[in-house]
């Protein structure tokens, strides 16, 4: 994120407004006061990767806020990790903001924003880019020459990601269209298909999205995908065809679970260090096995008595999840 970082003080110092830094990383800014600070402040655009407007959404419903009518935010800059289509619509409704995605990195900065349709145009005014083949689909090596950098230039520097080109955007903008597929390194194997993590996070938002939920969390087993998803108040579809449609001829479980198995909002009040926030979790490499985005966020929270047992009833039914996961398989699934 040291990018958007860099471009909003930028923007903000170009345009007579004040850029707030409020990192989750930050022992200083936790997520409670980063919330507070944009409600004080009336802050107009949030800046962040896309988890963290999911997680200050949740905590503002906690306090009973609803983020599009007590906050005044109206923009959302995204960017540093997948960014699919159905969170961006959750996302937008949520915040009744514009959502708008941003791809760079702290070597290239900019490299790509979206259009009103969505589509990440690459910013071809900053960089030359080449789309070199990564395989026998349809995916792409993005190659990049800087030409706005004067500090570090760039010449034909591989970024590591995989994008897949988009046809011609109805918006009208030239300039070529790519969806990011994320860090070739990062991708899987599973039931025969290579899957980035664009395409895990694409099946655990539209499984949440299908609960009335953006609090999701994704796990890669041997045999199958495990989506793991907090259950909204009103559901609309079925999460499982929902999960499934993205990843054909993928075995795929989605587990709905009550609202805070996967995110405890209390306990980032009370930790004193929160980490980058992560959404999918490969058991297959070894580490440890993350099942919530608790697990991967907190670091060891201080938590009250009531708390306490609220999070050792949590703990506990999730190592017997994990038990469980261990020692089933399910059965292979004829593709479509």
């Amino acid at each position: 994120m040291a990018a958007p970082a860099h471009l909003m003080e930028l923007i903000a110092q170009d345009g007579g407004g004040v850029a707030i830094p409020a990192g989750n990383i930050n022992w200083d800014v936790p997520f409670p006061r980063a919330l507070e600070l944009a409600r004080r402040t009336g802050a107009h655009v949030l800046a962040a990767l896309p988890i963290e407007p999911v997680i200050l959404g949740e905590l503002a419903k906690r306090r009973g806020l609803d983020p599009a009518r007590d906050l005044a935010v109206d923009t959302l800059f995204l960017g540093g990790a997948a960014l699919p289509p159905s969170l961006q619509r959750r996302l937008a409704r949520t915040w009744d903001a514009r959502v708008i995605e941003l791809y760079g990195s702290t070597e290239t900065m900019l490299l790509g924003t979206s259009c009103g349709r969505g589509t990440l145009h690459l910013e071809t005014d900053l960089a030359y880019c080449e789309l070199l083949p990564a395989g026998a689909g349809p995916e792409a090596r993005l190659v990049v020459t800087t030409i706005g950098l004067e500090g570090s230039p760039l010449v034909r520097f591989d970024t590591g990601d995989l994008v897949r080109p988009c046809p011609p955007c109805a918006c009208g903008d030239a300039r070529p269209g790519v969806v990011v597929l994320g860090r070739e390194a990062e991708a899987v194997e599973l039931d025969g298909r290579r899957l980035f993590p664009h395409d895990l996070a694409e099946a655990g938002s539209a499984a949440a999205e299908a609960l009335d939920s953006a609090v999701f969390f994704v796990v890669v087993l041997d045999d199958r995908l495990l989506v793991r998803v907090e259950t909204g108040p009103a559901p609309t579809d079925d999460p499982q065809r929902a999960a499934a449609d993205r990843l054909l001829g993928v075995r795929v479980e989605v587990e709905p679970l009550p609202p805070g198995m996967l995110l405890d909002v209390d306990g980032l009040s009370r930790s004193p260090r929160v980490y980058k926030p992560i959404v999918v979790a490969d058991w297959r490499r070894g580490g440890r096995r993350v099942l919530t985005i608790d697990e991967g966020l907190v670091e060891w929270p201080r938590p009250t008595w009531a708390e306490g047992r609220r999070w050792l009833g949590r703990t506990i039914k999730t190592a017997v999840r994990r038990r469980r996961l261990g020692r089933r398989a399910l059965p292979p699934v004829r593709d479509r």
